[in-house]
């Protein structure tokens, strides 16, 4: 499903080229070093803690990547779940897989950044609302993908009588993922709907994380090897690990344990991500610092992880 993925943290270019043609020309260069998805933010501005980043709406840009791309898959990491109407959502996502010939993958959250919903319109509900609204859009998204008739009355969510054609090239509908660690809610909602978990944080909560998951599932009666488990990891890779560390910004120093970095030489990276693959996770899902954001530096990651990560 997703073994290797890419994330680009932000769109701004120091020169004066186009914000997507630059993200368009890292998303080719990843698919030809061996990614095999791309993930875009679902954010519309950046928050008080990291100001000044450039984003693009996500699924107009996954869209676009669309037709100069041939087979990574394309997401939204993940899409935050207050900024679109559940039925338009599902139009959307389904159109991102109709473009692509059946490569969108459809990343849901209940979202994070009170600041940024707010600077926008959006309320910003607290958490159990928020994963109400989160788990009735899954269902009328995945009832929508059917193509048929949808009429849908939930406390958040409605429908009536929603057409949904041309239906989604994937069978089915494109695959569902979950972001979050939320013990008791978010994983229960991953056991319930998701094709792919994609978790956040250090290497440390993997086992935690992994058996939560496996007893929700168990709850609601699924196989928990019908689900992918994915993380999110920033990498920092350099010639050495003393050149990687030398390289972060104190921000990313203070975070490092909480964010689970991976950083250092190639074998220092490589080994890291085994590691992983070791401890129950299925993919990764990596994010260069914004300064690393070349062809170059994206040619040179997906060729030392994917043979770890793809072999064959």
């Amino acid at each position: 499903m997703i073994r290797l993925g890419l994330n680009i943290a932000d769109y701004r270019d120091s020169g004066t080229r186009n914000a997507f043609e630059r993200l368009a020309e890292l998303v080719v260069a990843g698919e030809a070093a061996g990614f095999d998805s791309f993930f875009a933010g679902d954010h519309l501005m950046s928050d008080k803690a990291a100001p000044g980043g450039h984003w693009l709406e996500v699924y107009t840009t996954l869209s676009a990547l669309a037709a100069r791309t041939t087979q990574i898959r394309l997401g939204a990491l993940v899409g935050a779940v207050l900024f679109r109407n559940p039925a338009l959502l599902a139009k959307t996502v389904t159109t991102l897989d109709v473009i692509s010939h059946g490569r969108a993958i459809f990343g849901i959250g209940s979202g994070s950044h009170p600041d940024e919903h707010h600077a926008y319109g959006y309320d910003f509900p607290p958490p159990r609302d928020r994963l109400d609204i989160l788990e009735e859009t899954v269902q009328l998204v995945t009832a929508m993908f059917g193509g048929s008739r949808t009429t849908f009355a939930g406390k958040w969510v409605r429908a009536e009588v929603a057409v949904n054609l041309p239906p989604p090239i994937t069978p089915g509908g494109p695959p569902i993922m979950i972001g979050g660690t939320g013990r008791r809610r978010t994983l229960r909602l991953v056991a319930k709907y998701a094709d792919i978990a994609n978790f956040t944080g250090a290497d440390s909560l993997v086992g935690e994380l992994n058996a939560v998951l496996d007893d929700h599932c168990a709850e609601v009666r699924r196989d928990p090897a019908t689900i992918t488990r994915t993380m999110f990891k920033p990498v920092i890779l350099a010639k050495t690990r003393q050149q990687a560390e030398a390289e972060m910004t104190p921000w990313q120093r203070d975070h490092q344990d909480q964010l689970g970095f991976i950083t250092g030489g190639p074998d220092d990276v490589a080994g890291h991500v085994r590691n992983l693959l070791g401890a129950g996770i299925d993919g990764v899902i990596v994010q260069l610092p914004a300064a690393h954001n070349t062809p170059d530096r994206i040619t040179e990651l997906g060729s030392l992880l994917a043979p770890v990560l793809r072999p064959g």
